[in-house]
């Protein structure tokens, strides 16, 4: 009986970051599918219309599928090891990027 209310809470807890870590999941695949939305189309399209809603749920779908798929290939501690690696090279391409559109962008306004 000393653990009781913390044998109860620790399922509620696990629910909402269940919960919490799923909507971060959704918001990365659309972040994913509005850059290639971005870089494929020249103009912009309606958003309303079901023609440019399909892009965007079939790019968020190959994500989910490549996701569970890669996630039962590798085991344990070969997430362990990719996890590392893309923390390593994360860094110095997120700079690389921000460099790029700052340059981009400056470049625009000269045009």
């Amino acid at each position: 009986m000393k653990y009781a209310f913390i044998e109860r809470v620790v399922y509620i807890f696990l629910l909402i970051y269940l919960g919490i870590s799923y909507l971060f999941a959704l918001i990365t695949w659309h972040v994913g599918s509005e850059m290639l939305s971005g870089c494929l189309t020249k103009n912009q399209t309606n958003t309303s219309e079901v023609n440019s809603v399909l892009p965007h749920v079939i790019s968020c779908t190959v994500f989910a599928i490549g996701t569970v798929i890669v996630g039962n290939m590798l085991g344990e501690d070969d997430l362990f090891s990719v996890s590392t690696n893309w923390m390593m090279i994360r860094s110095p391409l997120d700079i690389f990027v921000v460099l790029t559109v700052y340059f981009l962008s400056n470049r625009r306004k000269t045009l």
